[in-house]
């Protein structure tokens, strides 16, 4: 089994369920974990593009919905804990300063699971911009000047991977992180990049809203980013040869 998703949650049961019946399980970063049938590889979907996007563009905020009655448990918000989530998400919003909000986009996820994402926010905040459903993420990234991830799952890792600028921001009490990866989330914390609190996100954001390379590029910043990744969520530039190789030594 190849890993999907990002799972750097507390607990996850539907991939406590893909490592317990995989022969082998392909994971996303190359640390290798406990499990037996472990093979680090890296990443097979390369989505986003390496190191392209607008240093005058907008802010792009990426939400993400789940299912409105829980299909099983893992560390997220679930269920009626959406509601939560959403509340969270406003308050990020509320208090981002006007001049940085005018330029601000939010794109709602896919799958609405009866949410009415778009009404909630549209009733909270009648000017804001919300992003069409049919615009891919790629093509969005391209276009914004930094990306702000609002939950635990894989999105935040591809932007990372492919060097985007990126604020990570969720509710702890939500979207729980393992005791195992404390250090590294703490690492990203240190360079500004992870929060659980909107006050500190807003502070980074708007520090350097007027030049996020300066930022970005801080070789502190791309040193501990680079270690993330390689750990978490690595673009392996032979991850077909490597995945081959192994397969065919089977």
């Amino acid at each position: 089994i190849i890993q999907h998703g990002g799972h750097l949650n507390k607990f996850n049961l539907l991939q406590d369920y893909a490592n317990g019946i995989a022969d082998i399980f392909f994971s996303s970063g190359l640390s290798k974990g406990e499990e037996k049938n472990q093979f680090p590889l890296g990443i097979l979907n390369k989505e986003l593009l390496y190191n392209k996007w607008s240093p005058k563009g907008n802010a792009l905020i990426v939400n993400v919905a789940m299912h409105r009655y829980a299909i099983d448990i893992r560390s997220m918000a679930l269920s009626g804990q959406m509601l939560y989530y959403f509340s969270s998400i406003f308050e990020l919003y509320k208090n981002i300063k006007k001049d940085i909000r005018d330029n601000t986009e939010i794109k709602l996820y896919h799958n609405d699971y009866e949410w009415g994402q778009e009404k909630r926010f549209i009733s909270e905040f009648p000017s804001i911009k919300i992003i069409k459903k049919n615009l891919k993420l790629k093509n969005l990234v391209q276009k914004s000047r930094i990306v702000i991830c609002t939950y635990n799952a894989s999105f935040y890792q591809k932007t990372l991977a492919a060097n985007i600028p990126t604020l990570i921001y969720w509710d702890e009490k939500y979207w729980e992180i393992p005791s195992e990866y404390k250090d590294d989330f703490n690492d990203l914390r240190s360079v500004g990049i992870y929060h659980n609190s909107v006050d500190t996100l807003i502070k980074v954001l708007e520090e350097n809203w007027d030049d996020v390379s300066q930022w970005w590029n801080n070789p502190g910043l791309q040193n501990i980013r680079i270690n993330f990744c390689h750990k978490h969520y690595f673009r392996n530039k032979t991850v077909i040869q490597d995945l081959s190789e192994f397969l065919n030594n089977i």
